[in-house]
């Protein structure tokens, strides 16, 4: 009877435990899953998406973009560090890695950015991701909710897109992603500043010569454009808490 009744204890003992370590798994697993932050860097770009000028035109199309097929994802194991600030992400340096195996070819890319890619390499400018990431579409999730998306777009394109942009970019041989709320023309990240020592600072090299030419109120409709309530708006949406958060929780947060 005393041996049974151990039996029956023992056997109560692991089921308990069997029960408890599979809810923790569970809820573990479905933390992770419902905590999840992604940049899709989709394969097409903006001609081919037909994305237009307006977000209203743009954001039906990136919803409904084909993100199983995509060029590269990014998440919190992709990112070394997430500067909430300047709202610039660095990859690590496998990532990069990835992603520029993942690049199309120079030879594949568009004649007009071929051209572009050319004209500023002959000058020193730019850098090796620039030219291959140059319009494609970008989508920011959340637990697989859109947040934001918009087009990697280099300082000097004249294309006056009402929505995000992405400046890519490289430092230490690692990947940089600058997120602007729109595209601000000249500038390499968004200085996020009405002040022009600000702006000064944050011009691209192949805009420096052009932009210390520029008469005082040339300057200062620029600056204008990172002030109006369109890019307000999109730098809030850029700012997300959630996305902070779980930065955060990743040990990716930098200010």
């Amino acid at each position: 009877m005393k041996a049974s009744l151990k039996s029956y204890i023992n056997l109560v003992c692991f089921i308990t435990l069997t029960l408890l370590f599979s809810t923790s798994t569970a809820n573990s697993s479905s933390a992770t899953s419902l905590n999840r932050f992604q940049l899709v860097i989709l394969k097409q770009d903006w001609y081919d998406l037909k994305l237009g000028h307006k977000y209203t035109q743009a954001l039906p199309t990136l919803k409904s973009a084909n993100t199983a097929d995509s060029l590269f994802l990014i998440g919190p194991n992709e990112v070394e560090s997430y500067n909430w600030t300047r709202q610039s992400i660095t990859l690590t340096g496998q990532a990069t890695a990835k992603l520029i195996q993942a690049l199309p070819r120079d030879e594949d890319l568009k004649k007009h950015i071929q051209y572009m890619a050319r004209v500023k390499r002959e000058h020193g400018w730019g850098n090796p991701i620039e030219p291959a990431l140059h319009l494609k579409g970008f989508l920011a999730r959340v637990n697989d909710e859109l947040i934001y998306g918009g087009i990697f777009l280099e300082p000097m394109s004249e294309l006056a897109t009402n929505y995000p942009v992405i400046r890519p970019g490289m430092a230490e041989g690692k990947a940089v992603l600058h997120l602007l709320p729109v595209q601000i023309p000249f500038v390499a990240y968004d200085p996020v500043s009405n002040e022009s020592a600000a702006w000064d600072a944050a011009i691209a090299p192949e805009g420096v010569r052009v932009w210390g030419q520029f008469p005082a109120q040339m300057k200062s409709h620029f600056m204008s454009i990172g002030t109006r309530p369109e890019a307000i708006e999109f730098r809030n949406l850029i700012k997300n808490p959630k996305v902070r958060e779980l930065m955060e929780q990743a040990g990716k947060l930098s200010q």
